[in-house]
C-alpha cells in the first residue's frame, strides 16, 4: 500500500458547500488530496445518541432534596 492510500488524518464533520448544507460525512486528509465521504450513518447515530441520553433524563423523578445539606 502506498501513502498515497493512507489518510493522515479524518474528521467526522458536517459538509457543506455552496454554502449550503450537504449532510454528515468524513473528512479524509491524504498526504496528495482532501477527500470528503458523504455518509448518514453519522446522523443517524447522533439522533440514537440524544434519545439514548435525554429520555433516561424524562424518567429520573425529580427530587427537591437530594441529601447534600443532611447533617
Amino acid at each position: 500500500m502506498s501513502d498515497s492510500e493512507t489518510p493522515v488524518r479524518s474528521q467526522t464533520t458536517r459538509l457543506l458547500a455552496d454554502g449550503k448544507w450537504q449532510g454528515y460525512g468524513t473528512l479524509l486528509l491524504y498526504p496528495d488530496k482532501l477527500a470528503a465521504v458523504s455518509s448518514g450513518a453519522a446522523r443517524i447515530g447522533m439522533i440514537i445518541g440524544a434519545v439514548v441520553v435525554f429520555v433516561p433524563t424524562l424518567l429520573i423523578p425529580p427530587t427537591p432534596d437530594l441529601g447534600f445539606w443532611e447533617h
